[in-house]
């Protein structure tokens, strides 16, 4: 993320029916993501088309600040963190291609508090 408010060198440059899976392929996974987040996919699914197609412009356009004015809404839930939705992409070597694969690595994060707790277990401390 640059200090001029981009998302970085990252750039969504599709035309066609690939523009349409590009965008298809991230919606699923931000339903993913508000769903490993917050046990429902109830945050992105509310979502206004405005606020969807914002949200989608933003990506494209490599601008965080309008990615933040919607991005926002899914990460402040009313309801407790579950787990930190989080994948890491390790470049591996291709014999086949000129240009890599990667390997994907992802498993669910509980979110820990100070205490070492979780919001679950706080939550039920609390009732």
């Amino acid at each position: 993320m640059g200090g001029d408010g981009r998302l970085g060198e990252w750039r969504v440059r599709t035309t066609g029916r690939g523009k349409q899976r590009a965008r298809d392929g991230k919606k699923a996974d931000i339903d993913q993501a508000d769903f490993i987040r917050n046990g429902s996919a109830k945050g992105i699914m509310s979502m206004s088309k405005e606020d969807t197609t914002a949200l989608w412009n933003a990506v494209q356009d490599s601008d965080l600040r309008a990615f933040n004015a919607v991005n926002h809404k899914l990460l402040n839930p009313a309801t407790a963190l579950r787990h930190i939705p989080l994948r890491i992409y390790i470049p591996q070597p291709d014999a086949d291609s000129a240009t890599g694969s990667f390997k994907v690595v992802q498993g669910l994060v509980t979110p820990r508090l100070p205490n070492r707790s979780s919001p679950q277990q706080e939550s039920c401390r609390a009732s």
